[in-house]
């Protein structure tokens, strides 16, 4: 799975209210210029910039689209940060609090990083690690001038690389050499190491994505004792089979159905934009199920797992000349995945799972059509046939599951 060429939203809000010390805010701006316009041929970055930022802007911009970055430059302490007041003469005091009420009440599910890059911000970090993953502020005061070059440094490193920590680690390394990391002290918060509601989240490095996945398994510490089974064992099995599976996380899924370990099903939902994957529930099958059956499903569910993650289906594509290629391309997958089903299909039919049978041949007739669409260049139309026949394949995965304890 690649994250790279994902496009890249950023929101940047900067104030400067009368009554607080002028920034070099406009430096901060013409850097963000420059790195945008020279990486723009080799990717794609939607910046948003908003100067004099009120609270009323930070609400309605942060509603309008789902950002991956946020960035507020500018004055605050260890308990907020200073934006502007169109009512008044001076600033307004915006708290940590609300902060975090306004970020979790917003549509930033794909909220990756969040920059404080303000003196003593460091100070409101419990109230901002349930609001993204990453979180940099600054412990005691910062010099502006060395805070945009920490700035210039992480983006252009990060919009090269995607990793997170490795363009904090750029940033601090370029003070450290020029023997100004004493005058912005940043910080990085990672939600990996730190979980201020003290769930049980481990870290699982996955190929593509730079900074690995953050796997939450708050919601399955009570059925480990009650499956009988060592914590220790089942983060491990977890952790290890995420990694066998990684083509599958290229897109965001709710509730899908993995197989961990010899006869355990996970239910889990995922965002690879954020970084995340929850375990909503692990079960055990059932002992006595026909080894045949066990076999035969799954090969059915990961050939139904494979096709989710066909690149038709990312929230990013967007209707313009290589879109038929791809649906093409997905379509020939589908036809070669739907194929090699044949024999498992067949197996579970005389296991005595008649309806797998049946939307197995649905789904092969949706698949017909979207050929037949794609052949006269409805491509929209295609794509929703092979939207119906993952939905039939979905419909023979659950029909045919093994019973579960």
């Amino acid at each position: 799975m690649k994250v790279d060429n994902k496009p890249i939203s950023t929101l940047i809000l900067y104030s400067n209210p009368s009554d607080t010390s002028k920034l070099r805010l406009d430096k901060d701006d013409r850097a963000m210029d420059d790195i945008v316009r020279e990486l723009q041929s080799i990717r794609e970055i939607r910046s948003i910039r908003r100067h004099a930022t009120s609270t009323i802007d930070l609400v309605r911009l942060i509603s309008k689209e789902d950002f991956e970055i946020i960035q507020f430059s500018g004055h605050g302490d260890t308990k907020g940060i200073f934006l502007e007041d169109p009512d008044r003469e001076f600033g307004t005091h915006l708290s940590a609090r609300l902060i975090e009420q306004i970020l979790r009440g917003s549509s930033t599910q794909n909220l990756r990083i969040l920059i404080f890059m303000s003196c003593y911000s460091a100070g409101m970090v419990d109230h901002l690690t349930a609001c993204a993953p990453y979180i940099i502020t600054v412990e005691g005061p910062a010099d502006d001038k060395e805070a945009i070059n920490f700035l210039k440094t992480f983006y252009w490193a990060y919009f090269n690389h995607r990793s997170v920590q490795k363009a904090f680690e750029e940033a601090k390394l370029e003070l450290a050499v020029r023997q100004k990391g004493d005058l912005v002290k940043a910080v990085l918060i990672s939600r990996a190491r730190r979980s201020s509601e003290g769930r049980l989240v481990i870290e699982a490095e996955i190929a593509g994505i730079p900074d690995g996945f953050l796997i939450d398994l708050s919601n399955i510490e009570d059925s480990l004792d009650r499956l009988g089974l060592p914590q220790e064992k089942v983060i491990d099995l977890l952790a290890r089979k995420i990694r066998m599976h990684q083509g599958i996380f290229a897109l965001p899924r709710e509730n899908a159905v993995l197989p961990i370990g010899i006869l355990l099903i996970g239910y889990f939902t995922w965002n690879s934009s954020a970084n995340y994957i929850k375990c909503n529930k692990l079960v055990r099958v059932s002992d006595d199920v026909d080894p045949n059956h066990w076999d035969a499903w799954m090969r059915l569910l990961i050939n139904y797992n494979d096709l989710c993650a066909e690149k038709y289906r990312s929230p990013d594509m967007r209707p313009d000349p290589t879109t038929k290629t791809i649906v093409v391309r997905s379509l020939h997958r589908f036809q070669r995945a739907y194929k090699s089903m044949t024999t498992c299909v067949k197996q579970l039919a005389d296991l005595g799972f008649k309806k797998v049978q049946l939307a197995y041949s649905t789904a092969g007739t949706y698949l017909e059509q979207a050929e037949q669409e794609l052949a006269e260049d409805e491509v929209s139309s295609a794509v929703g046939y092979l939207e119906s026949s993952l939905s039939s394949l979905h419909d023979a995965v659950n029909a045919s599951m093994p019973k579960v304890v």
